[in-house]
């Protein structure tokens, strides 16, 4: 009995398991059936009733039943891009994505909400298995603190696991040698824009110049209140913060009046290795954007520009 192998998947049919990589990934037997099912038709297409009959072994059951245990197998594969395509008047079948796809497919590991896939990423990072795998980049979002007990809109429950972002990335950096560091996101008018400064040029330089920077309003009042943060005016803030943070790396004498932020007399070395793209030094960073994520910055536009985290 043959395995059967797709991307970087092997599909072990004697033992029933499937591998990436050599490890087993977990899943329930049944979502194994359905992706054997799949796997083993080659990429055709096969109706809704057809995969009853073969991975139910005839049990009858809803299409209730089958989507969910789809939406479950591709929640297994999601980190390696979309597997299950879904033609409503045809059925499902498993298709590879093309490889410039899988190349540029972010890990985001760090914000997992389980604990089992939070321990999971963490293993599959200290084997630089990402990297191995042909990962672009790595996303690290973060919550400082989460409401307990949860409420809306919280996304997750108090006893999620989330690491620092910068943290966690420096990790991943030391583990790695050209995959790109994302935050997805920062929350930014809960930090302070010159030690954020200063901690982001940090990872650019130690990295050799893979940061990605991403941020964020925010949008969990008891997370600002515990910390401290301008919850009512963050739009305001996330605006001025970025202003006076690219004051500490593009300007040749950084200085900065704000509402919310104020320096001038000082300087901050090294500067990012990242430039933005008008610099007259070579420029590694593409365009980046970063839009806000909470009514109070609604009418916040999508900022475009050059970064130091692109």
């Amino acid at each position: 009995m043959a395995d059967i192998t797709f991307g970087p998947f092997t599909i072990d049919l004697a033992a029933s398991r499937l591998l990436r990589g050599g490890t087993e990934l977990r899943m329930r037997p049944q979502a194994f059936y359905v992706l054997r099912t799949l796997a083993a038709h080659g990429g055709r297409v096969i109706d809704c009733d057809q995969l009853i009959r073969e991975a139910w072994d005839g049990t009858v059951v809803s299409r209730h039943t089958v989507h969910v245990t789809i939406a479950e197998v591709r929640r297994i594969l999601t980190d390696c891009g979309s597997w299950i395509v879904h033609q409503p008047k045809g059925g499902y079948c498993l298709r590879i994505p093309k490889s410039d796809t899988l190349i540029r497919h972010g890990y985001h590991f760090l914000s997992l909400r389980s604990r089992e896939g939070f321990e999971r990423a963490l293993e599959c990072f200290q084997e630089a298995a990402a990297e191995a795998a042909g990962f672009d980049s790595v996303w690290a979002g973060e919550h400082l603190v989460v409401p307990d007990p949860q409420v809306p809109p919280s996304p997750m429950a108090p006893q999620d696991p989330v690491l620092d972002s910068l943290l966690a990335l420096t990790w991943a950096a030391a583990h790695t040698a050209t995959i790109r560091l994302a935050t997805g996101i920062v929350i930014l008018p809960q930090r302070n824009p010159v030690l954020l400064a200063k901690q982001v040029a940090t990872l650019d330089v130690l990295s050799g110049g893979r940061v990605m920077l991403g941020v964020g309003a925010g949008y969990l009042e008891p997370e600002f209140r515990a910390v401290g943060a301008n919850f009512a005016e963050r739009g305001a803030v996330t605006d001025e913060y970025l202003d006076a943070m690219r004051a500490l790396w593009y300007d040749e004498h950084p200085e900065f009046r704000g509402r919310f932020a104020s320096f001038g007399g000082v300087d901050a070395h090294p500067r990012p290795v990242q430039r933005p793209a008008h610099s007259r030094r070579p420029s590694r960073s593409p365009h980046w954007r970063c839009w806000a994520r909470s009514r109070a910055s609604a009418a916040m536009k999508p900022r475009s520009g050059s970064g130091a985290a692109g």
